[in-house]
């Protein structure tokens, strides 16, 4: 992974949590690789977000798998509101 958008209009935060694996995560048991805060929006109006570069890149040697969380403990499998966060991962 080169760079990873985030942006949500909720009003509390959420974790995008990636993992190293060729199938679905188990969010709440599986190894968290990295973990990635999408920030609260003040207002769903305004929303919220960050541009996350990795220069060198972050390799994934058998998939790239991902959860996201209401919170960021690597155990947590809080669901977050459908149609609330928007989340962009450039690999190669």
């Amino acid at each position: 992974i080169y760079s990873v958008q985030l942006s949500g209009v909720g009003a509390t935060p959420a974790y995008l949590k990636f993992y190293n694996k060729a199938s679905a995560p188990t969010c709440n048991s599986d190894a968290v690789l990295k973990t990635l805060i999408i920030p609260a929006a003040s207002t769903a109006a305004n929303g919220a977000g960050s541009n996350i570069t990795f220069v060198t890149g972050i390799a994934f040697t058998t998939g790239i798998a991902y959860c996201v969380t209401g919170g960021i403990t690597d155990t947590d499998n809080t669901a977050v509101a459908a149609s609330t966060f928007a989340i962009n991962i450039d690999y190669k």
